[in-house]
């Protein structure tokens, strides 16, 4: 072994980042944007968010990104907005750095964007876009994507950990089902809940939506999603709800309430589903892709629809839930992806009685 001091310093457990990147092949502007990935990475860890811990993939940087995420991206459209173009870069950097430390996958050029690749798996289906990743995490929460960077063996405890709180889960869900289920008819005590779900407010909603969109009542069967109504109807919607501000304005509230209460009444009469206060439930409901996604559009309660699963799954969740601040949305991005969900939950629930 070499007695020069330079090279007897003990490092320890430092985990060196790279000085010198081999740079992927790709296009000059590839190797430009590839160039400034250290100056960018220095900038987000210093200004962006000051004082990241180091190295900057750690636990401890990750658990600090998760905790100002929401506050950068509070949803989808500012990762579109070409005044975050900045930090939007350096998230990009910052989460492929983050996944080259746990996986053996490497920076790679793709045309849709800076992606991620191993090579050496014949599998693989193909690079994977990082901008993909920072825009999930802003429609449903970092946590969404906080598992991609662990250990393997530390994931696998993850899912361990998350196979038994689904068990948990289901079964919390389940018994609150039954309580909703087993309720008496009537009034249920809440004023505002009672005043939203009274039948003529929601048939007095929903036929003010049918007359805008020139409807003169609602089909017996769900109407394909190639009927060109439907893209006259989306772009009703998109002219109404131009963002998510839009959709929670306070001069909004009524055409917010007429969107819920059609969609609510579309479930209701073709996948025999019912309507629920998430609050007086709130374990019967289940969060699919996550809480942040999930718009308050009322005060005091929270509309949602419960559907029950035709079939037995005895290990799974035996119904579906939406909110309405997760329904009006998805209608507004895409009338006709929901025309084709409320055609799928028809074919695979059944009434509850």
């Amino acid at each position: 072994m070499s007695d020069d001091p330079q090279m007897m310093i003990d490092l320890g457990d430092v985990d060196l980042t790279p000085i010198h990147r081999q740079v992927p092949p790709g296009p000059p502007e590839w190797v430009r944007w590839f160039s400034q990935m250290d100056a960018q990475l220095a900038k987000f860890a210093t200004e962006t968010i000051p004082a990241l811990p180091q190295p900057i993939w750690s636990d401890e940087a990750i658990e600090r990104v998760a905790e100002v995420f929401d506050g950068l991206f509070p949803d989808i459209e500012t990762v579109d907005d070409p005044a975050n173009a900045e930090i939007v870069d350096q998230f990009i950097r910052w989460l492929g750095e983050c996944y080259t430390h746990y996986s053996d996958e490497t920076w790679w050029y793709s045309t849709y964007g800076p992606a991620l690749y191993d090579p050496d798996e014949p599998n693989k289906d193909g690079p994977t876009t990082v901008r993909f990743w920072l825009l999930y995490a802003a429609e449903y929460g970092f946590a969404y994507i906080r598992d991609h960077f662990r250990p393997q063996e530390e994931a696998d405890g993850v899912d361990d950990e998350y196979r038994r709180r689904e068990q948990a889960r289901i079964q919390a869900a389940a018994a609150a089902f039954r309580r909703f289920h087993n309720a008496p008819d009537g009034l249920s005590g809440h004023a505002g809940w009672d005043a939203w779900i009274a039948p003529h407010h929601q048939a007095r909603q929903v036929q003010a939506f049918l007359d805008h969109i020139g409807w003169p009542a609602l089909p017996p069967e769900p109407w394909d999603d190639a009927d060109p109504d439907v893209a006259r109807i989306g772009g009703l919607l998109t002219d109404w709800f131009p963002n998510r501000k839009a959709m929670v304005a306070a001069d909004n509230a009524d055409r917010a309430d007429q969107v819920v209460c059609f969609l609510g009444e579309c479930l209701l009469r073709y996948a025999g589903a019912r309507w629920f206060d998430r609050r007086q439930y709130e374990d019967m409901f289940v969060t699919y892709m996550g809480e942040k996604k999930i718009l308050s559009l009322y005060d005091g309660f929270e509309p949602a629809v419960v559907a029950w699963r035709s079939g037995d799954h005895p290990d799974e969740m035996p119904f579906y839930t939406y909110a309405a601040g997760e329904l009006l949305p998805r209608a507004v991005k895409n009338f006709a992806d929901m025309t084709r969900f409320v055609q799928g939950l028809a074919k695979t629930s059944t009434r509850i009685e």
